[in-house]
């Protein structure tokens, strides 16, 4: 299930895999329409408004919720901001109906900072309450990591049921590439 799924990345990368999409949601009208182009499924769906019955069952929610709340670029309401702001919670009451197996969220690196690190925390205890398993630490990452010459950090948060996971946190390992292992060292000094 993609939630917030704007022009599908998530999607993309999932499919990868052989996964399929049994639905996604987002309320931007251009990128709905994108995301139908690319994927054949209608995504114009409010998630305030997605019932249980509405939803089959999955094995993999994958969302990146809003992040203008919690922004730097942003007004930093959090959870303060009700129109936005919440809508993390939306995702909890998702997840306390289906309770899928796996859990993928994504926001601003901001998110662990924001409001002396209370929103984050809030987040992360709602997870375990809900019954899901995390790692220790935040997970920051950016695509410089991976070889991708942007650097825009973001916090992804994945998450385990504890009915599919025997450990107290995830350890998750990631490699760190550098990019001119990558791109052809030719092609970088003819820019350079």
């Amino acid at each position: 299930m993609d939630l917030f799924s704007g022009i599908g990345a998530f999607h993309l990368a999932l499919r990868s895999f052989d996964y399929k999409c049994v639905l996604a949601s987002d309320i931007d009208k251009y990128s709905c329409e994108t995301y139908k182009t690319n994927f054949g499924i209608d995504s114009y769906k409010d998630v305030r408004k997605l019932e249980e019955k509405d939803i089959q069952d999955y094995d993999i929610l994958c969302t990146w919720f809003p992040c203008q709340s919690f922004s730097v670029a942003g007004f930093r309401k959090g959870f303060e901001d009700k129109t936005r702001g919440t809508l993390f919670f939306e995702i909890c009451r998702i997840l306390k109906q289906k309770k899928p197996k796996y859990l993928l969220l994504e926001n601003v690196k901001q998110l662990v900072k924001h409001n002396n690190e209370e929103t984050y925390k809030i987040i992360i205890q709602s997870l375990k309450e809900l019954g899901y398993i995390v790692p220790k630490e935040p997970l920051i990452l950016s695509q410089t990591q991976f070889g991708i010459p942007q650097d825009r950090q973001r916090v992804f948060i994945p998450a385990i049921h504890k009915d599919y996971y025997n450990k107290k946190y995830i350890e998750i390992d990631i490699p760190q590439t550098d990019i001119y292992s990558i791109l052809d060292k030719k092609l970088i000094k003819s820019i350079i």
